[in-house]
């Protein structure tokens, strides 16, 4: 987690995590990182809080479903379990009209 630098554009985000059956709002920021600043090579999202080191480690990815519909939906290929949620994790969801406008209605992508 950086937080806020120069060429990430903060946008306003609701965040859930969870499965199929139980989602969870949590805390973080999403920002919209541009390439060529603070050491970005593409342009990219960065969705920081401390539940996601858990999900994804620092310096590690994780392959994944984009689906766009009315949300961005992302489903990883593997569940995690944190346990201070106590809820099985498979996919984490982004609530933001500015993101679901740029990237346009999708049904299936891989992401990383």
């Amino acid at each position: 987690m950086t937080g806020p630098g120069e060429g990430k554009i903060p946008l306003e985000t609701e965040i859930f995590i969870g499965n199929k059956r139980y989602l969870v709002k949590v805390d973080g920021n999403v920002y919209l990182h541009i390439k060529g600043y603070s050491l970005a090579r593409v342009t990219h999202l960065d969705i920081e809080g401390s539940i996601f080191n858990q999900i994804i480690p620092p310096k590690k990815h994780l392959y994944g479903i984009l689906s766009v519909k009315d949300r961005l939906k992302i489903f990883f290929r593997r569940r995690i379990y944190i346990k201070e949620l106590d809820v099985v994790v498979d996919r984490l969801i982004l609530s933001c009209p500015k993101i679901v406008e740029v990237i346009g209605q999708l049904n299936r992508e891989w992401v990383y």
